[in-house]
């Protein structure tokens, strides 16, 4: 593989990870967000419960 080649499959690979770990922040921040309406959901059915 000539050194040219070498680059672009190693750019392309960190343009992957790069990807990867903001698809991972994305859905550690939705579980989170979810997290938080469900605490919201069960605050509001107690309320409502009461």
């Amino acid at each position: 593989m000539s050194e040219l080649e070498y680059d672009v499959v190693n750019s392309l690979r960190e343009s992957t990870d790069r990807k990867i770990e903001r698809l991972e922040k994305r859905i550690e921040d939705l579980h989170m967000y979810i997290g938080h309406l469900n605490e919201r959901l069960n605050y509001l059915n107690e309320k409502i419960a009461d």
